[in-house]
């Protein structure tokens, strides 16, 4: 699988760097940073951002948070069937989770929502009722699900789960300003409750 990327200022380098260490099966084809400030009104985005590769593409990654821009990205790949994730934008025809590890399970993204979005997580506990194996299915392309999750062996449930949520808000890379309007969480706390519910079902599953 083919993935192009769109961001400000390297702001997706993290997410570059998760996407290629955990799905070696896709193919990160080029990671095109625009350099804001931005006016408020982008009258012609196809003067400002250039030529835009199309070839070759399966899926694009879209973190460029000016609406003008990022709607005439969109555009350009949905108008060759090429679907758009936008993360944390209201962008018409792109799919827009609250946070990357808010994506569902879409079968037009293919290896990449199966291996990226709402993390899957499965837990062995040890005679002693303490996590003896983590092991992710499925997390958040900067790749803190991974990350955290190791550090969670050797814990009894109790002390892992709330760990695991403030360990993903810590070092969350997620704007923090932005809010839900239905709950009224920040996308720090959006991403440290995906998880902590992940943790929950896998120590369920594996008592």
């Amino acid at each position: 699988m083919n993935i192009i990327v769109f961001d400000e200022r390297g702001s997706s380098r993290l997410k570059v760097a998760g996407i290629s260490l955990y799905c070696p099966e896709i193919t990160i084809i080029d990671v095109i940073s625009l350099e804001p400030p931005y006016i408020d009104f982008i009258d012609s985005p196809e003067d400002f951002i250039g030529d835009v590769p199309v070839n070759n593409v399966n899926i694009c990654l879209n973190f460029v948070l000016q609406p003008d821009v990022s709607q005439y990205l969109t555009d350009i790949y949905r108008r060759r069937n090429v679907p758009v994730v936008a993360s944390g934008q209201r962008i018409i025809g792109a799919f827009t989770p609250f946070t990357c590890c808010g994506l569902g399970e879409h079968s037009s993204l293919g290896i990449y929502a199966k291996r990226f979005g709402i993390p899957k997580i499965e837990v062995s506990l040890g005679g002693d009722g303490r996590i003896e194996d983590i092991k992710v299915i499925k997390g958040a392309p900067c790749g803190l699900t991974w990350q955290k999750a190791e550090m969670l062996i050797g814990m009894s449930p109790d002390e892992a789960i709330p760990l695991y949520g403030r360990l993903i808000q810590y070092d969350c890379v997620a704007p923090p300003s932005s809010f839900d309007p239905i709950t009224g969480k920040s996308r720090l706390h959006y991403a440290a409750d995906v998880h902590i519910n992940a943790l929950k079902q896998a120590i369920k599953r594996g008592l």
